[in-house]
């Protein structure tokens, strides 16, 4: 089944922020080591401008019909949501150890999952206007 309409301004802009995201890990050349250990003033303003757009990832997540959902059974929906749960409510005791490991683990099977989501819906007719409301 085809992501709503919902859906599809969601996944739209996970992927968007997904492209931040990426964007900004390369140009803060950001690694395990520098992510997880660096806390000077240059390590923890690269952190931040990373985890901005991963914490609007989350969170968008977390809004997902079960249409979306239920058509990966197998992905770890509930870890992605356990996930934005605990930065939303602990953000300054993140294990940056563990959001490495969801950043090289879970996210590009996250994105793979909702672009394929997308890339259904793009086969379906468009709406009466054709056209989808923007962020």
């Amino acid at each position: 089944m085809p992501p709503s309409e919902r859906d599809s301004i969601l996944i739209e802009r996970i992927l968007e922020d997904y492209e931040t995201f990426t964007k900004r890990l390369e140009y803060s050349s950001m690694d395990e080591d520098k992510f997880c250990n660096d806390h000077s003033f240059e390590g923890e303003y690269a952190y931040d401008a990373v985890m901005n757009p991963l914490c609007r990832i989350v969170e968008d997540v977390a809004h997902l019909s079960s249409s979306v959902t239920d058509a990966s059974p197998d992905f770890p929906w509930d870890k992605i949501v356990g996930f934005r749960n605990f930065i939303a409510h602990g953000y300054s005791q993140i294990d940056r150890r563990l959001v490495w490991d969801i950043i090289v683990g879970e996210l590009p099977s996250l994105i793979a999952v909702l672009e394929s989501a997308q890339q259904s819906d793009d086969k379906e007719p468009t709406s009466q206007s054709g056209n989808r409301p923007g962020r």
